[in-house]
């Protein structure tokens, strides 16, 4: 469920980053202790607002340069509010000796090159990735 969203604030052009108290955002509730915020969503492309329940997959905005951020991205934290950690384990893509290589199951390491994927890239058959 979403707890939380903004998305009043101006994006800034690419170099230039604003106050922290300026970025746009979704906080969500997952259930079981779990929750996620999205930050620096672009200005006017949430798709969802407090009190929406959201599914896996379901768009909630769009990446911006919104607050204190140099470059459009977006910023995403996992918080378990039971303990100090997420329990639970990743599907990405990890950068490995140039190339990206699809991961399903697997803790994230410290200082690892990854990006996200969904559906899996073309040609990926997921019951042959690296579990």
């Amino acid at each position: 469920m979403v707890l939380q969203a903004e998305d009043g604030n101006p994006d800034l052009p690419p170099g230039r980053s604003g106050g922290f108290d300026k970025s746009n955002y979704v906080t969500v509730y997952y259930g079981a202790g779990v929750g996620g915020f999205y930050g620096h969503i672009r200005q006017g492309s949430l798709r969802v607002k407090v009190g929406d329940p959201v599914t896996t997959g379901q768009p909630l905005a769009a990446a911006g340069n919104s607050g204190a951020s140099g470059m459009p991205h977006l910023h995403f934290t996992m918080v378990d509010q039971s303990s100090f950690s997420v329990r639970g384990r990743f599907t990405y893509l990890v950068q490995r000796a140039g190339r990206w290589t699809p991961v399903v199951g697997e803790d994230l390491r410290e200082g690892t090159v990854v990006r996200s994927w969904s559906p899996p890239p073309a040609g990926v058959q997921p019951e042959k990735m690296q579990r």
